[in-house]
């Protein structure tokens, strides 16, 4: 997954969800993000960088399967001011059928996200 330019209308943080059965889901998860003001952890997502309305995100996430039903994560993205990398894990997934990129709050308001999978 790329994030090209992608910022938000505040200062909410971007998610990845797993969309499990067709359904996101939305708990479980244990996933961390350092970024140059501090870590973060979250359980609703893959956190993928804290982020103010003045930063764009330029940069990736992998997310792969070492073993039934878990799901890890790892992303690298840059602000130009600062850089955001972690990573985290979902376990207990029955059947991936997606992948929902969201906001803890606000709005997207420029940039893309490219998904592409194999």
């Amino acid at each position: 997954m790329h994030f090209i330019g992608t910022s938000l209308s505040g200062s909410g943080s971007l998610l990845v969800q797993i969309i499990d059965g067709g359904t996101p889901t939305a708990t479980g998860y244990k996933s961390d993000a350092a970024t140059n003001a501090g870590t973060s952890s979250n359980t609703s997502g893959f956190l993928v960088v804290r982020s103010t309305a003045s930063q764009a995100a330029h940069g990736h996430m992998l997310i792969t399967r070492p073993a039934s039903g878990t799901y890890v994560s790892s992303h690298s993205v840059g602000m130009y001011t600062s850089e955001s990398s972690g990573g985290g894990i979902l376990t207990g997934v029955t059947s991936l059928t997606g992948i929902r990129v969201t906001v803890t709050s606000g709005s997207f308001d420029a940039g893309s996200v490219n998904v592409s999978y194999r």
